[in-house]
């Protein structure tokens, strides 16, 4: 038997038993850098410490001013460097090493964080994280950071996939943006921060598409910031090029003088990359008397949903900007508005907008009537505010910005506030119906287990059992679970939801439904025979007691097997050249629009992990790694439910959050490259 190479090997040697506890380093004013970096025996400068952390260690920086520093070595998913301020640790100056004149650089560094500091007057970026087009940067977190007053952007990323910026504050920029993220690098998330006074854009995500790279950063999460008093030079408070199946909600915009949210295209004018299908929700925008349109969509940023917003101006501008490009597929309603509009440049009320098909439930309101003190920018809801309960149930806003959950009354109030509603004597019980799985239906692998439940006061809480077990509770709407059916055996199961109101009256619905899981599947092609597989394309064989096959164009090899849920497929993935070469495992294949693929991909050394529904993608994440021909790499899929993970060695290296459910056979794919596959297994 032919020798195999994990993927990913260099993770799981970083996480090895001698690197679980780490080091601290710590630096200080007094210290030297010929000190052993000991709380009583300090460095003297962030850069010597910086210089001698590995995975696990954690750096500790006493109150101070100090120069900043280049970060170039790696910590691990599971052991991240960590990097920490003490209160009054100031970094006011790029390091010795950072020739980009950021003051605190990572660069081509994985699963760094960065917490704690005030950082002022870099020439470039206070804090900046940047990888290569062809080798990403992973899992770094920015949290807890004040960078203010920096030459160019208070926080910038370029090629730094999956970074989170949590809870910072970013302010006084000179030239651009408070954050900016950049280049071709899929699920960034951008929450909890404080972001006023950049000389442009409050928040930029620009994927940069005349770069290396494929033009597109997908899966961001922008929640729950406070963007003011931005765009002076010009510059979206949010400002998204390029941008694709992304979720900006709960966020609070006013007094910024260019756009509020603004899609656009950055790519030469082809329109090819437009900020398409993200979901606007539940944000609250008040522009400036000489600001832009609260919501601008533009250049092919078609294919988006707008609901619950607050989107008002306190000038001649309005609400919603589009060309014709964007308008297609527009899904706008239920927002609080002004009576202007503008399509392709041109100015129209309302009406006009609705007699378009947008915005059939919105409704005008000014300042004045919505919010308890706009002119001393407190936008929360007042109690007669039109907004209360005026907006639609959206799943993928549980909470408002200050994490109250919604609804509080008996529906969603619009904007990124809900409105807190109070409860005198309660002794009525609530009532609930469970919605889905329907009585005495059949199911298998993950499955949806939801109720609905209401109350004259509001609901505090909506418990979920199988069988007498707890399994789940949700304290807000929807109430809903995903539920891995493999967890019982087959067979009749009975479902109940119970709910709770703030008095702690109770009621419950109860249904009974069957199990029936498929079982497991293997094949080693140690007989030679695969007259049961469905072979679409390409030649395919066995050879040596693997599964090998050629193909200049696509082609797949399809398991004979039932197809799973939650499950997990184990196989390995071997290709011949490198040249063009692909080689994929297809999980959960129900057929060619409807699908998930992991596929390593030679000529770009980076594993790209996809989800398809209906032919489009819905979900995408990718790792880079230097890939050998003729080397078999061990994987997993891992799905649960609710995630789809990637594994190896144990490890779980890449997380998916799949766009819809997954159930379907498995198989292989090759493409301009011959693909060798030794067995595979469903279990």
């Amino acid at each position: 038997m032919r020798a195999t190479k994990t993927i990913f090997l260099f993770l799981l040697i970083f996480a090895s038993p001698a690197l679980a506890e780490g080091t601290d380093y710590y630096v200080a004013q007094n210290g030297s850098d010929s000190n052993a970096g000991t709380e009583a025996a300090p460095f003297a400068t962030i850069q010597k410490a910086a210089s001698a952390a590995v995975a696990g260690d954690t750096i500790i920086v006493k109150p101070g001013i100090y120069a900043g520093a280049k970060f170039s070595s790696s910590g691990t998913q599971l052991s991240p460097i960590k990097v920490m301020g003490e209160p009054g640790a100031i970094v006011s100056s790029p390091g010795p090493q950072n020739t980009n004149k950021d003051n605190l650089w990572i660069r081509n560094s994985s699963y760094i964080i960065i917490e704690g500091f005030e950082v002022h007057s870099a020439p470039r970026a206070g804090i900046a994280v940047q990888g290569e087009p062809d080798a990403e940067v992973h899992g770094v977190i920015i949290r807890n950071n004040h960078s203010h007053n920096n030459g160019r952007w208070g926080v910038f990323t370029g090629y730094a996939e999956g970074t989170q910026i949590i809870d910072n504050e970013t302010s006084y920029s000179q030239i651009e943006h408070g954050i900016y993220v950049s280049n071709s690098a899929d699920n960034p998330v951008i929450a909890g921060n404080l972001v006023d006074h950049n000389n442009a854009s409050g928040i930029q995500i620009n994927a940069d598409p005349v770069l290396e790279g494929d033009g597109i950063i997908s899966n961001a999460l922008i929640e729950s910031n406070i963007i003011f008093e931005n765009g002076a030079g010009g510059g979206a408070a949010i400002n998204l090029a390029s941008v694709t199946h992304s979720l900006i909600r709960n966020n609070l915009l006013y007094q910024n003088h260019a756009s509020g949210i603004a899609g656009w295209d950055d790519g030469e004018g082809s329109n090819q990359f437009g900020t398409h299908h993200n979901k606007f929700l539940n944000n609250t925008i008040v522009q400036a008397s000489n600001g832009r349109f609260a919501l601008v969509l533009i250049n092919g940023s078609s294919d988006n949903q707008v609901l619950n917003n607050i989107l008002i101006h306190t000038g001649t501008r309005g609400s919603i900007e589009a060309d014709p490009s964007s308008e297609a597929e527009l899904h706008s309603d239920f927002n609080v508005v002004v009576d202007r509009f503008s399509v392709n440049e041109s100015f129209i009320n309302l009406s006009s907008w609705q007699s378009r098909g947008h915005d059939p439930n919105s409704f005008i309101a000014t300042p004045t009537s919505l919010f308890v003190n706009a002119a001393l920018q407190d936008y929360h809801l007042w109690a007669g505010s039109p907004a209360i309960d005026k907006g639609t149930a959206v799943p993928d806003v549980a909470a408002d910005i200050e994490g109250s959950p919604r609804p509080q009354g008996p529906a969603y109030d619009i904007g990124a506030y809900e409105h807190p509603v109070a409860c005198g004597s309660d002794s009525s019980p609530p009532s609930v119906s469970i919605t889905a799985p329907t009585s005495n239906a059949t199911a298998q692998g993950a499955i949806l287990f939801s109720a609905d439940a209401s109350d004259d006061c509001s609901i505090a809480k909506v418990e979920f059992y199988v069988d007498g077990n707890l399994i789940g509770t949700r304290t807000s709407s929807p109430y809903s679970i995903n539920w891995n059916t493999a967890s019982v055996s087959n067979g009749n199961h009975t479902l109940m939801a119970r709910a709770y109101d703030p008095a702690n009256n109770d009621s419950f619905s109860q249904v009974n439904i069957n199990i029936a899981n498929a079982q497991g599947f293997h094949d080693d092609f140690e007989d030679g025979d695969i007259s049961d597989w469905s072979l679409n394309g390409g030649s395919w064989r066995v050879l040596n007691g693997n599964l090998e096959g050629t193909s200049s164009k696509p082609g797949e090899a399809l398991a004979p097997f039932e197809g799973c849920g939650v499950c997990t497929i184990e196989t390995s993935l071997e290709t011949g050249s490198r040249k063009k070469a692909k080689v994929s495992l297809l999980g959960w294949y129900r057929d060619a629009g409807n699908y998930v693929e992991l596929a390593m991909i030679h000529a770009k050394n980076k594993w790209v992990l996809t989800q398809y529904s209906n032919g489009n993608v819905v979900a995408r994440k990718s790792f880079s790694q230097a890939l050998e021909p003729d080397v078999a790499y061990d994987v997993q899929l891992r799905y649960d439910g609710e995630n789809l993970r990637v594994v190896a060695g144990g490890d779980t290296i890449m997380t998916l959050v799949p766009g819809t459910a997954l159930w379907g056979n498995v198989g292989f794919r090759v493409k301009k490259t011959t693909g060798r596959f030794p067995e595979i297994s469903v279990f």
